[in-house]
């Protein structure tokens, strides 16, 4: 999961370093956010996973009936993004400032991304704006989570 969410961001910084206005900037900037988040989400559930932590929910229902291993994959889903951030910033040391800063920039980060997936309404027009304003806030997750790979993530905004 975590070298996944790294090729994700290395690909952000890929198609943002192609980006000019034939190439329908406002495209690679929604494709960028979208890629972001995604890459912020499989960060924070290796982190759990490597922690131990389960994040996969079993369906009640399919444990009353009794639980297959062929079917579990088919009934199971993995714990949502919201739910997710909060046991992430409780298992990291940081400053009571530092979460509340971390919680609230992912957090606005992701409605963002739920805005150009789900509604496409409402999408600000200076989105390199608010890629480069979380970016350094991932970049900060990342080595509060996986302080020996730092060397591994794309460093491609001035931070």
């Amino acid at each position: 999961m975590c070298d996944f969410a790294i090729e994700l961001i290395t690909n952000v910084k890929t198609i943002l370093e192609v980006r000019n206005p034939e190439t329908r900037r406002y495209m690679i900037e929604r494709i960028a956010i979208v890629q972001l988040d995604h890459a912020t989400e499989l960060l924070m559930k290796a982190f759990l996973v490597e922690k131990g932590f389960i994040i996969e929910f079993i369906e009640k229902s399919v444990l009353k009936d009794g639980l297959k291993i062929t079917k579990s994959e088919e009934e199971t889903r993995t714990i949502d993004y919201g739910d997710c951030l909060k046991i992430v910033l409780r298992n990291l040391r940081l400053e009571e400032d530092e979460k509340t800063e971390l919680q609230e920039a992912i957090t606005k980060f992701h409605k963002l991304r739920n805005e150009i997936q789900h509604r496409a309404t409402n999408i600000p027009l200076d989105k390199m704006e608010k890629i480069t304003d979380f970016y350094p806030q991932l970049k900060k997750l990342f080595e509060k989570m996986f302080p020996n790979k730092i060397n591994k993530f794309p460093d491609f905004l001035s931070v």
